[in-house]
Protein backbone atom coordinates (compact mmCIF):
# COMPACT_ATOMS: atom_id res chain seq x y z
CA UNK A 1 0.00 0.00 0.00
CA UNK A 2 1.47 3.47 -0.97
CA UNK A 3 2.06 5.91 2.03
CA UNK A 4 3.56 8.85 0.28
CA UNK A 5 1.30 11.31 2.24
CA UNK A 6 1.79 9.59 5.73
CA UNK A 7 6.19 9.28 4.40
CA UNK A 8 5.99 12.65 4.51
CA UNK A 9 3.96 13.46 7.22
CA UNK A 10 7.01 11.81 9.20
CA UNK A 11 9.86 13.60 7.42
CA UNK A 12 8.64 17.24 8.17
CA UNK A 13 7.43 15.80 11.90
CA UNK A 14 11.08 14.55 12.49
CA UNK A 15 12.78 17.29 10.37
CA UNK A 16 11.01 19.67 12.92
CA UNK A 17 12.56 17.71 15.78
CA UNK A 18 8.63 16.84 17.17
CA UNK A 19 7.28 13.58 18.65
CA UNK A 20 3.97 12.59 17.49
CA UNK A 21 2.33 13.71 20.60
CA UNK A 22 4.12 17.22 20.46
CA UNK A 23 2.91 17.48 16.50
CA UNK A 24 -1.05 16.49 17.76
CA UNK A 25 -1.07 18.77 20.14
CA UNK A 26 0.04 21.83 18.38
CA UNK A 27 -2.04 20.30 14.99
CA UNK A 28 -4.99 19.53 17.85
CA UNK A 29 -5.63 16.06 17.15
CA UNK A 30 -4.48 12.91 18.64
CA UNK A 31 -1.33 11.24 19.13
CA UNK A 32 -2.59 7.90 17.62
CA UNK A 33 -4.44 10.41 14.80
CA UNK A 34 -1.01 11.44 13.58
CA UNK A 35 0.39 7.66 14.03
CA UNK A 36 -2.31 6.03 12.12
CA UNK A 37 -1.78 8.93 9.06
CA UNK A 38 1.65 8.78 9.15
CA UNK A 39 1.73 4.44 8.83
CA UNK A 40 -0.61 4.30 6.16
CA UNK A 41 -3.99 3.01 7.78
CA UNK A 42 -5.93 6.18 7.91
CA UNK A 43 -6.12 8.55 4.48
CA UNK A 44 -6.80 12.41 6.36
CA UNK A 45 -9.62 14.32 4.91
CA UNK A 46 -9.17 18.26 4.48
CA UNK A 47 -9.63 19.21 7.84
CA UNK A 48 -7.40 16.78 9.26
CA UNK A 49 -4.33 17.35 6.43
CA UNK A 50 -5.04 21.24 7.12
CA UNK A 51 -4.01 21.17 10.79
CA UNK A 52 -0.37 19.43 10.65
CA UNK A 53 0.26 21.65 7.46
CA UNK A 54 -0.52 24.87 9.94
CA UNK A 55 1.23 23.00 12.93
CA UNK A 56 4.75 22.18 10.41
CA UNK A 57 4.06 25.64 8.82
CA UNK A 58 4.47 23.84 5.08
CA UNK A 59 1.21 25.82 3.51
CA UNK A 60 -0.79 23.23 2.09
CA UNK A 61 1.53 20.59 1.01
CA UNK A 62 -0.42 17.60 2.94
CA UNK A 63 -3.46 18.72 1.81
CA UNK A 64 -2.09 18.39 -1.54
CA UNK A 65 -1.33 14.62 -1.15
CA UNK A 66 -5.59 13.96 -1.38
CA UNK A 67 -7.88 13.32 -3.96
CA UNK A 68 -9.47 16.34 -5.92
CA UNK A 69 -13.33 16.77 -4.95
CA UNK A 70 -15.32 15.63 -7.87
CA UNK A 71 -18.34 17.84 -8.38
CA UNK A 72 -19.81 14.46 -10.28
CA UNK A 73 -20.96 13.14 -6.24
CA UNK A 74 -24.09 14.02 -5.81
CA UNK A 75 -24.67 15.81 -2.86
CA UNK A 76 -27.13 13.31 -1.20
CA UNK A 77 -23.62 10.84 -1.17
CA UNK A 78 -21.16 13.15 -0.05
CA UNK A 79 -20.84 12.40 3.47
CA UNK A 80 -20.78 8.63 2.49
CA UNK A 81 -18.51 9.56 -0.46
CA UNK A 82 -15.86 10.96 2.02
CA UNK A 83 -15.67 7.95 4.56
CA UNK A 84 -14.67 5.78 1.66
CA UNK A 85 -12.19 8.28 0.80
CA UNK A 86 -10.67 7.74 3.96
CA UNK A 87 -11.53 3.87 4.51
CA UNK A 88 -8.25 1.21 4.56
CA UNK A 89 -10.88 -1.45 3.98
CA UNK A 90 -14.52 -1.65 2.60
CA UNK A 91 -16.76 -4.26 3.21
CA UNK A 92 -20.42 -4.61 1.93
CA UNK A 93 -22.66 -7.67 1.53
CA UNK A 94 -25.75 -7.57 -0.70
CA UNK A 95 -28.54 -9.68 -0.79
CA UNK A 96 -29.50 -9.53 -4.56
CA UNK A 97 -27.62 -6.99 -5.85
CA UNK A 98 -23.35 -6.31 -7.07
CA UNK A 99 -22.41 -3.97 -4.55
CA UNK A 100 -22.36 -0.84 -5.65
CA UNK A 101 -18.43 -0.14 -5.74
CA UNK A 102 -18.67 -2.97 -8.36
CA UNK A 103 -21.24 -2.17 -10.61
CA UNK A 104 -20.70 -1.87 -14.41
CA UNK A 105 -22.26 1.21 -15.85
CA UNK A 106 -25.29 -0.95 -17.61
CA UNK A 107 -25.66 -3.11 -14.43
CA UNK A 108 -25.89 -0.21 -12.41
CA UNK A 109 -28.58 1.45 -15.02
CA UNK A 110 -30.35 -1.70 -14.87
CA UNK A 111 -30.70 -1.80 -10.77
CA UNK A 112 -31.55 2.17 -10.97
CA UNK A 113 -34.25 1.25 -13.51
CA UNK A 114 -35.99 -0.80 -10.82
CA UNK A 115 -37.08 1.49 -8.44
CA UNK A 116 -40.51 3.19 -7.34
CA UNK A 117 -41.13 6.06 -7.83
CA UNK A 118 -39.68 5.57 -11.11
CA UNK A 119 -37.02 8.19 -10.91
CA UNK A 120 -36.39 10.84 -14.14
CA UNK A 121 -33.91 10.35 -16.72
CA UNK A 122 -32.11 13.28 -15.17
CA UNK A 123 -32.17 11.78 -11.67
CA UNK A 124 -30.87 8.26 -13.07
CA UNK A 125 -28.17 9.91 -14.54
CA UNK A 126 -27.00 11.51 -11.66
CA UNK A 127 -27.14 8.88 -9.90
CA UNK A 128 -25.16 6.61 -12.05
CA UNK A 129 -22.74 8.99 -12.06
CA UNK A 130 -22.20 8.90 -8.70
CA UNK A 131 -22.36 4.97 -8.49
CA UNK A 132 -19.65 5.01 -10.85
CA UNK A 133 -17.44 8.07 -9.40
CA UNK A 134 -17.24 5.93 -6.46
CA UNK A 135 -15.97 3.01 -7.97
CA UNK A 136 -12.51 5.40 -8.70
CA UNK A 137 -11.80 4.73 -5.00
CA UNK A 138 -10.83 1.30 -6.23
CA UNK A 139 -8.46 3.20 -8.87
CA UNK A 140 -6.41 4.61 -6.00
CA UNK A 141 -3.57 2.51 -4.44
CA UNK A 142 -3.59 4.46 -0.48
CA UNK A 143 -7.66 2.61 -0.05
CA UNK A 144 -7.99 -0.12 -3.59
CA UNK A 145 -9.27 -2.46 -1.05
CA UNK A 146 -12.29 -3.54 -1.11
CA UNK A 147 -13.68 -7.47 0.71
CA UNK A 148 -17.16 -8.39 -0.24
CA UNK A 149 -19.31 -11.07 -1.23
CA UNK A 150 -21.73 -11.61 -4.44
CA UNK A 151 -24.10 -14.71 -4.90
CA UNK A 152 -24.61 -15.90 -8.12
CA UNK A 153 -27.68 -14.75 -8.21
CA UNK A 154 -26.57 -11.21 -8.27
CA UNK A 155 -24.74 -12.29 -11.29
CA UNK A 156 -26.35 -14.58 -12.94
CA UNK A 157 -30.36 -14.09 -12.82
CA UNK A 158 -32.10 -17.33 -11.75
CA UNK A 159 -29.19 -18.73 -10.16
CA UNK A 160 -27.89 -20.58 -13.27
Amino acid sequence: MSNICGDWLRQQREASDLTQQQLADMAIMTRSHIARIEAGRRVPSKEDARRPDRALNTGNVLSSFLPEEDAAVADYFEAARQLESQAVAIRESAVTFVPGLLQTRPYARAVLGTTYPPLTDEECDRRLVTRLERAKELDDPPHARLLGAVGRDSVAPGGG
